[in-house]
């Protein structure tokens, strides 16, 4: 009996601790999200004032970041000054794949990065700026959004894998 018991507890320990760790890819999406709001503001700037070349200016983003964009961007300055042929779309599209590996952003947040790809370094300096706030102003109502949800998703997600290993409890004992 006090085995079961022992189980029973692990069980339902295993069930909060699954469900706390989704609620917190939760909130460390709306974190990522608001730090890369913060960021694409940022090579906005450095494009619109500084006139950077797009290699410079993602150096000194990594250095204005968080650690996951950080990295993002040292190695998107790495392949811009190595590329010999690769177009800067490629390069970011390549980026991009090593990103939703290491970020927890949706597959619909990068593809909103994605249709950025296709203007940096290709067009005039003013829409690659206007095409950035309109990216930036997406990823604002995507982190709005996402924070409104926050609370509830966490608490539903936290409850619902409590029950599930409550009704797992119940159906193995």
């Amino acid at each position: 009996m006090c085995c079961r018991v022992v189980g029973a507890v692990f069980v339902f320990g295993g069930g909060v601790a699954i469900g706390i760790t989704l609620a917190i890819r939760y909130r460390k999406r709306v974190f990522e999200l608001c730090q890369l709001e913060h960021s694409l503001t940022f090579i906005s700037g450095e494009l619109k004032y500084r006139h950077l070349i797009l290699a410079d200016v993602f150096g000194q983003a990594a250095k204005h970041c968080g650690q996951v964009f950080a990295q993002w961007f040292i190695a998107l300055e790495h392949a811009l000054r190595k590329s010999n042929a690769s177009s800067v779309r490629e390069i970011w599209f390549s980026s991009l794949q090593q990103l939703s590996k290491s970020s927890h952003l949706r597959s619909s947040d990068l593809l909103i990065l994605d249709s950025l790809g296709g203007t940096l370094g290709v067009v005039d300096l003013d829409t690659q700026i206007n095409e950035l706030a309109i990216v930036t102003k997406q990823l604002h109502d995507i982190r709005e959004k996402a924070e409104h949800e926050l609370a509830g998703r966490m608490k539903l997600v936290i409850t619902l894998c409590s029950v599930i290993a409550l009704l797992l409890i119940i159906l193995l004992f």
